[in-house]
C-alpha cells in the first residue's frame, strides 16, 4: 500500500467512522474518479480548451480535497486558477506534479 492510499484510507476512516468495507470502496471509487479526471485534464489542456480545463481542475481537485489529499488539491488548484487568469503556461508541468504524487496509488499500489 503507498503512503498515498494509506494517507486517503486514514482520513476516510477519522473523518466519517466508516467500516473497512465502506473505507476500501470509497478509496477505490477515488482512485478511480482521480484517473479519469487526471486523464481527461490533461487532454483539454493538451487541446487547449481551456473550459473543459477549468471544469476537469475544479473536479479533481473536490475530489483530492474530499480524499484528504490537500497538499496535492493545491496543485490542481494552482492551474484552476492559472486557467482564470487566462495563463495556462505552468498548467502542464503542475499536473505532472501531481500525477507524480499519485503515480504509485493511480497504478493499484
Amino acid at each position: 500500500m503507498t503512503d498515498v492510499a494509506a494517507q486517503i484510507r486514514r482520513h476516510f476512516r477519522m473523518a466519517f467512522s466508516l467500516s473497512e468495507e465502506a473505507i476500501e470502496r470509497l478509496t477505490e471509487t477515488s482512485r478511480t474518479a482521480l484517473g479519469e479526471g487526471l486523464a481527461a485534464l490533461g487532454a483539454s489542456l493538451d487541446a487547449s480548451d481551456s473550459g473543459e480545463a477549468a471544469r476537469w481542475a475544479h473536479s479533481v481537485k473536490g475530489t483530492l480535497l474530499n480524499a484528504g489529499l490537500a497538499g496535492l488539491a493545491e496543485g490542481i488548484a494552482a492551474i484552476e486558477q492559472g486557467i482564470a487568469r487566462g495563463e495556462t503556461g505552468e498548467a502542464r508541468s503542475r499536473l505532472d506534479a501531481v500525477e507524480d504524487g499519485l503515480r504509485a496509488f493511480l497504478n493499484g499500489h
